[in-house]
């Protein structure tokens, strides 16, 4: 017995030993292809594809074709509101301890990639993602190429104060559009979140801008977009605060390096743990996923017969889930 339990731990030993040196193998090769990566421009395809990271279907596009999307939304305007996540290191990290939360996000009819992460993740399935297109940079573009149509947008998230600012910024930049309105992101009691949503319906703008920082804002979404009366719903994460000048970007060099994160950890040192505990975790969970050796299936099908159980089941797993991802 003493024999056994001796080659067991030794087995155990060998195993930790070579799953780690795997990963770090994974690792390696995908930083080697990362700073490959600056030197080498993106092949543009014909046609979006999909590339799945922990389960959640992300949509590799160019700003271009995913302009040319939303735009294709809001003219169809058929009742339905459609939504656009993105999708960072962070994001993806709660979406693989949280089956509930991977959902919501697949729910939405596009989810573009947003960061460094998201580009090694795709570089260790040997894709090259053709754009970085995140929230932050590809919003202005968006408001900036769809100018003078007379679309109008409202502005969801932060607090009062930022809001209002970003608002009168967001007048200032872009007068091609209309500005519907603006309401802060404190939306935990009941009137007010009904207040709110009663007034967005009112107006019923082509564009409604989410900022509550994720996944707050996607459960938001996933919950009540049935009850909203706009073209298209996009969760903007930290945009509003960007606006309004109450949050201050990375320097340039630093995001066309595709080092953000590194000038938001110092900027926003509240944030520094979610860098320095999140990032290594992804990149094992990237290696693990490579190596298949943690894969992340499909949630329950949902029966065809029922067209609206699938997102009033996304949003029953947005509640349920809440509590556990916010804890994180």
């Amino acid at each position: 017995a003493i024999r056994q339990s001796a080659w067991q731990r030794q087995r155990e030993q060998f195993s930790d030993r070579a799953m780690s040196q795997q990963v770090a193998k994974v690792y390696r090769r995908v930083l080697q292809e990362h700073r490959s990566d600056a030197k080498v421009q993106p092949t543009v395809h014909a046609t979006d594809r999909k590339v799945s990271v922990f389960g959640v279907e992300i949509t590799d596009t160019t700003f271009d074709r995913a302009i040319r999307f939303i735009e294709s939304a809001i003219r169809k305007r058929d009742y339905q509101t459609r939504s656009i996540y993105y999708v960072n290191a962070n994001t993806l990290n709660f979406a693989a301890s949280e089956p509930g939360f991977r959902e919501v996000l697949n729910s939405a009819e596009a989810i573009y990639a947003d960061g460094t992460g998201v580009r090694w993740a795709a570089r260790a399935q040997g894709i090259r993602l053709q754009e970085n297109v995140n929230g932050t940079d590809f919003t202005p573009e968006l408001f900036t190429r769809l100018s003078g149509n007379d679309f109008s947008y409202y502005l969801l998230g932060a607090s009062p104060d930022s809001v209002a600012k970003a608002a009168a910024y967001a007048r200032e930049n872009f007068p091609g559009w209309q500005q519907a309105g603006f309401h802060h992101g404190y939306l935990d009691d009941e009137e007010v979140r009904e207040e709110a949503i009663a007034e967005i319906n009112a107006i019923q703008p082509d564009l409604l801008l989410v900022g509550m920082g994720n996944p707050i804002q996607e459960r938001w979404i996933a919950e009540h977009r049935d009850q909203l009366n706009v073209g298209v719903c996009m969760g903007v994460g930290g945009l509003i605060d960007y606006w309004s000048g109450s949050i201050r970007r990375a320097h340039r060099l630093l995001r066309r390096c595709g080092y953000e994160w590194l000038g938001v950890m110092f900027l926003q040192p509240k944030k520094a743990k979610r860098y320095l505990l999140g990032n290594p975790m992804f990149l094992i969970r990237v290696a693990l996923e490579r190596l298949g050796w943690k894969k992340y299936g499909p949630i329950e099908a949902k029966p065809a017969s029922d067209p609206h159980r699938s997102r009033d089941e996304t949003a029953k797993s947005a509640r349920i889930d809440s509590e556990k991802c916010n804890a994180q």
